[in-house]
């Protein structure tokens, strides 16, 4: 009986260890997946900006050639 006992405690213990360790792994995980967003929204965000920067500066250049100034 109190072999089993002290085999049960083992148990319940490496149980216990082995649930930590799984909701780290999916604290860990989580975060990864938010970080990845974010750098993903950020990276839209910076295309989005630089593109629009682009097409702004296309039209201004454009519109000073048509009326007669010189380009940049």
């Amino acid at each position: 009986m109190e072999v089993c006992k002290k085999y049960d405690e083992k148990e319940d213990r490496r149980r216990e260890r082995q649930e930590e360790t799984v909701a780290a792994t999916i604290d860990v995980v989580d975060l990864v997946i938010v970080v990845v967003v974010v750098v993903v929204v950020l990276a839209i965000a910076g295309s989005v900006i630089l593109l629009t920067a682009v097409a702004v500066v296309s039209a201004v250049s454009r519109s000073r050639e048509q009326c007669g100034f010189e380009p940049y």
